[in-house]
């Protein structure tokens, strides 16, 4: 198979990567208030009915327990500024849930941005968990080799190819895309 330049594994990213990324944010958008969308994203509910990919094996159990705590904090997550500020109310919340990770706060903390409006509480730096910290670290070596292991890096520390992206887009291309930016690293 032949390798792709970062250019066009953004390229091929956007068309079709973006096309899922902006359904779901549709889906998490909605006019409901808050404390109603949270069964929704708590629970991980995707739009064909059944659970979003990533928590597909999060016991249902352990999703009500998490969706639970967050209808709970349901007044602090209207009042949370910024995805900073949801992401941190969430860790908070559900982060000591057994079966919660890293992937399932940072997911939750998103679909809450998208209900909210991504403009104002989307990420503003690209965060490191799972496939898109195996991602970024192909593309950005330091990554991968620093004990503290970063949980943000900004966009502008990525190579221009990717500085179109917004910070979620780029979270997700750096784990949908983490097998295609290995080879090229390997290939280098």
């Amino acid at each position: 198979m032949k390798n792709l330049s970062y250019a066009q594994i953004v390229r091929e990213y956007q068309k079709k990567g973006f096309r899922k990324l902006d359904q779901e944010e549709a889906w998490y958008r909605s006019p409901d208030r808050l404390s109603k969308a949270l069964k929704k994203i708590g629970m991980a509910k995707a739009e064909t009915g059944g659970v979003a990919d990533h928590q597909r094996r999060i016991p249902c159990g352990v999703r009500k327990d998490a969706t639970e705590a967050l209808i709970s904090v349901h007044r602090k997550l209207s009042k949370a500024h910024g995805f900073d500020a949801i992401y941190n109310l969430v860790t908070k919340t559900v982060g000591g849930i057994h079966g919660i990770g890293a992937l399932y706060i940072y997911d939750t903390s998103l679909r809450i941005a998208f209900h909210k409006g991504l403009e104002e509480h989307g990420p503003k730096e690209v965060y490191l968990v799972t496939g898109a910290r195996d991602g970024a670290g192909w593309v950005l070596p330091g990554i991968r080799k620093d004990p503290g292991r970063p949980r943000t890096t900004p966009v502008s520390a990525f190579p221009i190819e990717f500085r179109g992206l917004a910070a979620h887009q780029l979270h997700n291309l750096l784990c949908a895309k983490r097998k295609c930016l290995m080879e090229l690293a390997v290939s280098r």
